[in-house]
């Protein structure tokens, strides 16, 4: 039986698990039985290197199915391709619920954050809709390696999931980080992430991000400190949780290519957006950090630096209280950031914007700390509900408060 005819037998949600040439590949057949275990239907792809360190035999015996390797077989003829229309990379690829690179090698890593397709298993990571994961497994010096460390910064920020090795004995002789992830954690990991991926099937959500810049003159503009780093946070979630999900962010903050965006520069750029969208939209993560003040004047040019300059700023309209009015129906979360305030003091201004906004929750966070909330990798976040509830996302990395925002929120 060809893989093909295999992969259109179970129709169970389908996880690809990658093999490439870290010694850990042994431990992946003990790997594929826990998630057979489960009813999973397992597909695996290797690289010809881990092929060439353990063959093919027990993986195919432990999934009952041939092993992906070779992009181009002993008999491969184009023609068949083009009569058939279909081909064998992007078939696995679409079936894919979840693509696991396990062991992942720091060449394989190092390819996947260049964007390479050089072996099956890197041209299927380029063409799955899925949520991708990886385990890293090498040498704790390789681990450790800033050009590693760079790689696997790229890819989560492109939304692949790593879940880091452990610290131990390792296959080379040393003792120290990069001994791959035990296989009954990495199988729970999985479950999680599936059981989460059509969690908000159906739903659509709207996320705002990233500060407006209002001109003072052709060159200069006042802006603030909003990196959008939070707000992409959420809507990499939410689409990892099945929602459709659009980005509304500044043409300053990050960016992910994976995620539907539209881009603003000032506040009025931003309001026309909302104005469009959020009619269309079930729910609404607003954390961008709008102007609250615009210069009354714009000049033309260059103001010559040779003098003195008063500048008149004048208050704008608060956008959160436009998206009930737009939108009665939507789920309103807002986002609120304060400066060296209390708890007490966080509610009592998260009440002044509900009554304002008519927003359904109200998300507090503290800017004045360097550690968390602006231009930071990590978030803690007072979540305050219409009836005064008030609980605390203690501080974690973005992402991680994203998802709970999610589950707490929608």
């Amino acid at each position: 039986m060809t893989p093909r005819e295999y992969m259109m037998k179970n129709k169970n949600k389908t996880i690809v698990i990658g093999i490439t040439g870290g010694i850990a590949g042994y431990k992946i057949s003990g790997l594929i039985k826990l998630l057979k275990q489960k009813d999973y239907h397992v597909e695996v792809v290797m690289t010809e290197t881990a092929v060439k360190m353990f063959g093919t035999e027990i993986f195919q015996k432990e999934t009952g199915k041939p092993v992906f390797y070779q992009l181009l077989g002993k008999d491969f003829d184009y023609r068949e391709i083009v009569e058939r229309r279909e081909v064998d990379h992007i078939k696995l690829a679409d079936s894919a619920d979840l693509l696991l690179i396990a062991p992942s090698t720091a060449n394989t890593i190092a390819k996947l954050a260049a964007g390479f397709a050089d072996n099956f298993l890197t041209t299927l990571s380029l063409a799955v809709a899925c949520p991708i994961v990886i385990c890293p497994s090498m040498n704790v010096h390789m681990w450790e390696n800033p050009q590693t460390r760079e790689n696997l910064d790229k890819l989560q920020k492109r939304g692949v999931i790593v879940i880091p090795p452990d610290s131990g004995d390792l296959a080379c002789g040393y003792t120290g980080v990069g001994r791959l992830r035990d296989i009954k954690e990495i199988a729970g990991i999985l479950e999680n992430l599936l059981k989460k991926s059509k969690q908000l099937s159906g739903r659509k959500i709207l996320v705002t991000a990233g500060a407006t810049m209002e001109a003072i003159d052709s060159v200069r503009y006042i802006t603030n400190r909003g990196s959008g780093k939070m707000g992409l946070a959420i809507a990499r979630e939410a689409k990892r949780q099945g929602a459709e999900v659009l980005l509304l962010r500044s043409q300053k903050a990050v960016s992910d290519p994976s995620i539907p965006e539209k881009t603003f520069s000032t506040a009025a750029d931003l309001k026309k957006l909302l104005e469009e969208h959020t009619p269309v939209y079930d729910i609404i993560f607003h954390s961008a950090a709008v102007s609250d003040y615009i210069p009354e004047k714009k000049y033309k040019g260059k103001i010559e630096s040779k003098r003195s300059l008063d500048l008149k700023l004048i208050q704008t309209a608060k956008l959160i209280g436009r998206i009930k009015k737009i939108n009665q129906g939507i789920k309103l979360i807002g986002f609120k950031a304060v400066f060296g305030k209390n708890r007490e003091e966080m509610k009592k201004i998260a009440g002044d914007l509900f009554r304002s906004s008519r927003a359904d929750f109200i998300a507090v966070n503290d800017v004045s700390r360097k550690d968390s909330g602006f231009e930071a990798d990590d978030n803690e976040i007072f979540l305050v509900t219409k009836k005064g509830t008030v609980v605390k996302l203690e501080k974690a990395a973005k992402d991680k408060i994203a998802a709970q925002l999610l589950e707490m929120t929608v």
